[in-house]
């Protein structure tokens, strides 16, 4: 939109390009704003997530000691060397739980982890079909805005090969009106010295003396012609000065035909740019993550170790004789 936004004159309209791009850029937000609460809802679930592990690997921990404990003391005889006498080993530790709460913590641990790993499974699912939906209405909103952008280049194209018939045309007319004036003005140069000459007769044949300065048919003669010569001289001024005004608003119309023919130059270099910065852009999105590498990110998860919360039993030995 910043690229068309350099067009001039009558090509910086409102077209349908134009409502297509900014269709496409609304769309472009919505899509922003749903992809960023999916986002901050997988983050969310993410810490749930890590809560809960930590709470699992806790239990597991516990009771993978527990378990060396009691494997430990299952071992024990009246003959270890480890057996004696312990000071209050009736008394009951605080934090101690009962069986049927150590059930249930265990249960409860259990399944939330189950819960938040179905509810991972059912947003990842839920972030799937948005992205897939967005990429959709994208790819589609997109090949409408593209095709809408050819069609304006192409209309470009052909109102800019208009205009430069016109021009041809303008300038072919303008030869015409020049040489058709330029024929007038030898017609009225031609008419100037006849005139000069009608008038230079009468003017001379003033000074005759006597009866011979009468009136006679030579006189009325070369006055008529003289009249028909001033009349046929002021059409053809007339007609002169007709056909420059017109000739100069044919300069005027040609000026303003070059004007809008360099104004759809910058339009159909604008609109070819815009196209080739969309087809790079879509280009470099396309050398992105594939399909299957975006589930295979969003399915990965962290394993537990296998050696996880072993201890030696020589570690348990002390853990219990410190007790």
């Amino acid at each position: 939109m910043s690229i068309r936004e350099q067009r001039r004159g009558n090509d910086f309209v409102d077209d349908e390009a134009q409502m297509e791009l900014t269709k496409e850029t609304c769309l472009l937000k919505e899509t922003r704003n749903i992809l960023e609460k999916k986002g901050q809802e997988a983050w969310h679930q993410i810490a749930r997530l890590q809560e809960v592990r930590q709470h699992i690997l806790r239990d597991l921990n516990e009771k993978i000691i527990a378990l060396d404990i009691d494997r430990y003391l299952l071992d024990l005889s009246e003959t270890s060397a480890e057996i004696s006498f312990r000071p209050d080993p009736l008394r009951i530790p605080k934090g101690m739980m009962t069986p049927q709460a150590w059930e249930e913590q265990s249960r409860y641990n259990k399944v939330r982890a189950d819960c938040e790993l179905a509810n991972s499974v059912k947003l990842r699912e839920a972030m799937l079909l948005v992205i897939d939906q967005t990429y959709t209405d994208l790819k589609a909103q997109r090949e409408v805005t593209d095709f809408a952008m050819r069609r304006r280049l192409h209309e470009i194209l052909k109102k800019g090969a208009e205009l430069y018939n016109q021009k041809e045309k303008i300038l072919e007319e303008s030869c015409k009106i020049e040489k058709e004036i330029q024929e007038m003005e030898d017609a009225l140069q031609d008419k100037t010295k006849k005139i000069q000459l009608a008038e230079t007769r009468l003017e001379q044949r003033t000074y005759r003396y006597g009866v011979e300065l009468t009136r006679d048919d030579a006189q009325y003669g070369l006055s008529q012609e003289l009249l028909q010569l001033r009349a046929s001289s002021q059409a053809l001024r007339r007609k002169i000065d007709d056909l420059k005004k017109g000739l100069n608003i044919l300069v005027g119309f040609l000026q303003e035909v070059e004007q809008e023919i360099e104004n759809k130059n910058e339009a159909k270099t604008i609109e070819q740019m815009a196209i080739d910065t969309r087809g790079r852009v879509v280009a470099a999105a396309q050398t992105l993550l594939t399909k299957t590498d975006r589930n295979i990110a969003l399915s990965a998860t962290v394993t537990v170790p296998e050696d996880f919360g072993k201890r030696r039993n020589g570690e348990i030995g002390r853990i219990c004789a410190n007790n």
